[in-house]
């Protein structure tokens, strides 16, 4: 049995992400909250109605120059995505297809690219393909999905 295969879009506010293979979606605003600012426990993702003593980040708009403003955050907001679209039974880590449509100065550098290689790995990732912003433009939606189930 293949791998399955997720398209991940990230932007400014959301994270988009769909299971290519079953059609499951996360599609959800790309905040997390932490109990404090240790960081070390996640106790709401994508909720605004957290405590209100919680520390908010949103780890991929906070900078307006970088992909990550806060790793540690982006790695809990993807592990939690790619956990609600895999099944329980998986054994095979899935590929990453990854697009970026937030748009940043200068585009995505070397160092952005690695970050974004170990984000995805970190959320289970066997491969990671990254898609150059307008990848898929002038695509309808089918034929991009179509395209991405050949990668």
């Amino acid at each position: 049995m293949p791998s399955a295969k997720f398209l991940i879009r990230i932007s400014a506010d959301r994270l988009y992400a769909k299971n290519l293979q079953n059609g499951q979606v996360f599609d959800e605003a790309a905040m997390v909250a932490f109990a404090d600012s240790t960081k070390k426990t996640a106790i709401a993702i994508s909720d605004a109605s957290a405590r209100a003593d919680a520390v908010y980040v949103w780890p991929f708009r906070e900078h307006p120059r970088l992909l990550l403003s806060d790793f540690t955050a982006a790695e809990a907001l993807l592990k939690y995505a790619v956990r609600r679209l895999t099944p329980s039974l998986s054994l095979f880590a899935p590929d990453f297809i990854v697009e970026v449509t937030r748009p940043l100065e200068g585009g995505i550098g070397a160092i952005e690219l690695r970050a974004l290689e170990e984000l995805c790995q970190a959320a289970g990732a066997r491969r990671m393909l990254y898609l150059a912003p307008g990848a898929m433009n002038g695509l309808t939606p089918e034929e991009a999905e179509q395209k991405l189930r050949g990668m």
